[in-house]
C-alpha cells in the first residue's frame, strides 16, 4: 500500500537456509535512498534472532530509519532501545500475556517530533472537555446543597460531588432513572475518601463525544433531586 501510494520500492532481505539474514545480501541493497528497514527482532515462525544491532547500524550509515518489530522478541528477550539504538520498536500486548487489541509503538523522540501528528485535533479535545467541566461547574454550583469535591486548578474534566444529606450511592440512582451515568462510591480510592472524611463521591466525567446539552441535563436532574431533598 505504502508502494502504491508513494512509489516506494519494496526490497526483500535474503536468508539462507538456516532461516538466517544473508547479511552481505543485506548491505548490497542499502544505499542512500533506503529510506526504512523494518526487520524483525525475532522470527515469530522459526524463532531466529536476527542480528539486529549489526543492521540497524549499516541502516544508519546510509541514512536510513529503522523499524523493529518486537512481537516476539519482548517477552523473551532483554530489550533496551537507547543500546540498540532502533528509531521504532513495535509489538503486541498479547505477546506479553496482556489483553489483545493493543499494542505499542516507541519512537525516538526527535523522530516523532519531527513527524506530522498521526492524529489532529488533541488540543481542540482538551478545549472541548475543559470548557464541558466549567460549564458544569458554571450551572451546578447555585444548586442548593451542591458541593464540590477536588477544586484544584489543574484537572482533567471529572467533577467529583455530593449533595448535602444524600448519600451518593442514592443521587447516583436517581441520576441513573434519568438516563445519566455517573459513577458514585469511593472509586477504589478509600484512603483518599477517608482524608477527604467522605463515604465517597457522585463523579461526572465528560469526553470527546459529550455535549453541553447533556451538561444541562445533569445540572437540571441535580436541581431536581436536590430540590426533592429540601421540601
Amino acid at each position: 500500500m505504502l508502494c502504491e501510494a508513494k512509489g516506494a520500492i519494496l526490497k526483500i532481505i535474503p536468508i539462507n537456509e538456516s532461516g538466517e539474514i544473508i547479511f552481505e545480501e543485506l548491505e548490497k541493497l542499502l544505499s542512500t535512498k533506503t529510506k526504512m528497514v523494518s526487520i524483525v527482532h525475532a522470527s515469530n515462525a522459526l524463532g531466529t534472532i536476527n542480528p539486529v544491532r549489526k543492521i540497524i547500524e549499516a541502516a544508519h550509515q546510509v541514512g536510513a530509519k529503522v523499524l523493529l518489530d518486537g512481537a516476539q522478541s519482548t517477552s523473551h528477550l532483554e530489550i533496551n532501545v537507547q543500546d540498540l539504538d532502533c528509531d521504532f520498536l513495535a509489538f503486541s500486548a498479547h505477546k506479553l500475556y496482556g489483553p489483545t487489541g493493543l499494542g505499542v509503538l516507541y519512537g525516538k523522540r526527535e523522530i516523532l517530533e519531527d513527524m506530522p501528528p498521526f492524529l489532529g485535533g488533541k488540543s481542540a479535545i482538551k478545549e472541548h472537555e475543559d470548557q464541558l467541566l466549567h460549564y458544569a461547574v458554571e450551572l451546578l454550583s447555585p444548586i442548593k446543597g451542591f458541593t464540590p469535591v477536588g477544586t484544584a486548578s489543574e484537572k482533567v474534566s471529572v467533577l467529583s460531588f455530593n449533595l448535602l444529606g444524600m448519600h451518593p450511592f442514592d443521587v447516583g440512582m436517581m441520576l441513573d432513572s434519568n438516563g445519566i451515568a455517573v459513577r458514585t462510591g469511593h472509586h477504589c480510592t478509600q484512603p483518599l475518601m477517608k482524608r477527604l472524611g467522605l463515604e465517597g463521591t457522585v463523579r461526572a466525567s465528560f469526553a470527546v463525544y459529550n455535549t453541553k446539552k447533556e451538561v444541562e441535563k445533569l445540572a437540571e436532574s441535580v436541581a431536581k433531586i436536590a430540590h426533592i431533598k429540601n421540601k
